[in-house]
């Protein structure tokens, strides 16, 4: 368009229909190159927010794209999960996850509260200590053991009196 333009000119100038010395012919050249060069900065403008409207649908294109494919495997990951509990549905798998989180609560609970029982002895220690008492135990027995030979109840006592008694007399 503007080569066209361009040539008409030149043939109008050549043609002698137009003067370029006249001040109206000037003026005219001078608004259609200044409105040209509007035109082409409006253009490129234009192109420019082309250019970044595309891109910006492609980048949306591409985040929409990752976005279902994200969702894709998870629900693949959801069916393998069901599938290897045998559970029906998502609500029932939440339900389930929620007993065990909470029974695994509990015993974290009585696991700190034996620990803090045993007032931070290890198996190691609780079995040394085993083995002391039963040791100790072990010889008190025998002593008490020995001592029983010389232990009486009161019918005994009552038969000893009256032997010694006897014997006395």
């Amino acid at each position: 368009v503007f080569m066209f333009l361009i040539s008409a000119a030149a043939l109008a100038y050549w043609g002698g229909v137009i003067n370029m010395s006249d001040n109206r012919f000037l003026f005219g050249a001078f608004g259609g190159i200044a409105l040209f060069v509007i035109f082409l900065v409006f253009w490129m403008n234009k192109a420019n927010h082309a250019r970044a409207i595309k891109l910006q649908c492609e980048l949306k294109k591409s985040s929409h794209e990752e976005i279902e494919s994200d969702m894709e495997d998870s629900r693949v990951a959801i069916e393998t999960i069901m599938e290897k509990y045998k559970v029906p549905d998502i609500s029932t798998l939440k339900s389930k996850f929620e007993q065990y989180r909470d029974l695994e609560k509990e015993l974290n609970s009585e696991s700190r509260r034996h620990e803090s029982s045993l007032g931070g002895k290890t198996l190691k220690d609780l079995q040394t200590a085993l083995d002391n008492v039963t040791r100790d135990l072990a010889v008190e027995n025998e002593a008490a053991r020995d001592l029983k030979l010389y232990v009486m109840n009161a019918e005994e006592k009552e038969k000893l009196v009256v032997l010694v008694d006897a014997l006395e007399k």
